[in-house]
């Protein structure tokens, strides 16, 4: 009989996995890296926070599938994950396509003002 960590640990397997998956583990990676980014980069350029999103989401999506496994063949996958993964986190999270645009402080100010929420600063 195989166990849950042999199963998910096995090169094989976690190649016909993360495919299937892959992009489930991005979505919800990314309202924590979006989140994290927001609190460290609050004077960078959109398209300098769009730059470090994809490298930090990058970073994290490969953190979690070393951590399942072996993902050595996986880096061909990851752009697509990750695009597929971000996708899903919009249709969740109405903020990632505020960040994603660009106007995340505009956004953020509405969902304060929406929930009479006194902005901390």
């Amino acid at each position: 009989m195989t166990t849950a960590a042999e199963f998910f640990g096995d090169p094989e397997m976690l190649d016909e996995l993360v495919p299937l998956y892959g992009a489930d583990v991005v979505s919800a990676l990314v309202p924590a890296v979006m989140g994290m980014l927001v609190v460290r980069e609050k004077i960078a350029s959109t398209n300098k926070k769009q730059r470090i999103f994809r490298a930090d989401l990058r970073y994290a999506t490969l953190a979690v599938f070393r951590w399942i496994g072996d993902p050595t063949k996986t880096d061909r996958y990851l752009d697509q994950i990750m695009d597929e993964g971000i996708d899903t986190a919009q249709k969740k999270f109405p903020a990632v396509t505020a960040f994603l645009e660009g106007r995340f402080e505009q956004f953020f100010q509405e969902m304060n003002a929406e929930f009479n929420i006194p902005e901390s600063g």
